[in-house]
């Protein structure tokens, strides 16, 4: 789950505001600027991450990413939005086996500048032939809209 929250975080980025002066390789940027920090771009970045742009759940930096936060700023809620998460996948499942997302599925969000919301979600279900079957079934697919 960690290299799901490095490799595509739900929030791309937060907006702060500069209480000093900083400066950041050549550029200072004063203070009372607004700043967008983009996440995502963190988790990518090359020089945090070998070969940041591949998925990789078994990398060694796994639990590096910046999704949470960092610091001051890491968030409260980050323990107990790891343990839902756990759950509800394990649940899903065990609920549904064989479900997967579909071949067609290709990523698309709906315009949001805070979160990270699928416009649609192509799954596959791979429904087992029975034994009493000579052929096996191909899977259904199901449709699932975000609201």
């Amino acid at each position: 789950m960690a290299e799901t929250l490095r490799f595509a975080p739900a929030i791309d980025g937060w907006l702060r505001v500069t209480t000093r002066d900083v400066t950041v390789g050549a550029v200072t940027i004063p203070a009372g600027a607004r700043c967008l920090l983009l996440i995502g771009a963190a988790n990518r970045d090359p020089a945090a991450f070998q070969d940041p742009d591949r998925f990789d759940p078994h990398r060694p930096d796994v639990g590096n990413h910046l999704s949470f936060g960092h610091g001051p700023h890491f968030c409260i809620g980050a323990g107990l939005a790891r343990l839902e998460a756990g759950i509800a996948i394990s649940r899903l499942a065990q609920t549904i086996p064989g479900l997967r997302l579909s071949p067609e599925q290709h990523r698309s969000y709906k315009p949001n500048v805070a979160f990270r919301a699928h416009r649609r979600l192509l799954a596959t279900i791979d429904i087992p032939a029975s034994s009493d079957e000579p052929v096996a079934r191909g899977g259904a697919t199901a449709e699932v809209r975000a609201g």
